[in-house]
């Protein structure tokens, strides 16, 4: 997992912006509403693969908003566990719960050429938790993703990459903030007015 995040920050991408830099938006795409500052909105539905206490889970989650402005996206979004991970917590065997959420802005880099990149953060709160229903530890998490962005039609976009997730917050004697930070890599299937 290491080295697909590592070949796609600082191969993929770099090559991506390469490419990129030579059209400066040449092409006005068309959009929901033409010639104003809001373009559109969309959806997102994420995957995410990620580590937590050195445990492989996957995320599942999304995000939605507006587009202002033909590249900056903003809005809001959550991730939570796909399925409960069990954990050794306080030397006894749980089953930890962990979701968060909050704001999302995002950069769309030359969004109508067929392949291109995207930045996209979230900033926010969320919560952890073991067994059913103890969340009992609220947190402050920060993300941020780079991603290459593939139009499938006017409507649909693929953007595949990787990021960071950093986390505060978290006061279990056997988990610690480390426990929650970490890469990720990040599949997303963007639907509505992009």
């Amino acid at each position: 997992m290491y080295k697909i995040f590592v070949f796609t920050v600082f191969i993929v991408v770099p090559l991506i912006l390469a490419a990129q830099e030579n059209e400066q938006n040449r092409v006005e795409k068309k959009s929901i509403v033409d010639n104003g500052f809001m373009k559109g909105g969309f959806v997102s539905f994420g995957l995410k693969s990620t580590r937590i206490s050195g445990q492989n889970v996957a995320m599942l989650g999304g995000y939605g908003g507006r587009l202002l402005n033909n590249n900056i996206f903003i809005g809001g979004g959550g991730y939570g566990l796909a399925q409960s991970t069990a954990i050794e917590i306080d030397g006894q065997l749980r089953s930890l719960q962990f979701a968060y959420g909050g704001l999302v802005v995002e950069y769309i880099g030359i969004r109508q050429k067929l392949l291109h990149f995207s930045v996209n953060t979230l900033v926010g709160g969320g919560v952890m938790g073991y067994d059913k229903y103890n969340f009992n530890n609220m947190l402050f998490v920060s993300e941020i993703c780079i991603n290459a962005e593939i139009n499938v039609s006017d409507h649909v976009q693929i953007a595949i990459g990787g990021g960071y997730r950093y986390v505060n917050g978290v006061k279990l004697e056997s988990l610690n903030n480390n426990s929650f930070s970490d890469i990720l890599l990040n599949l997303q299937l963007k639907l509505g007015g992009i």
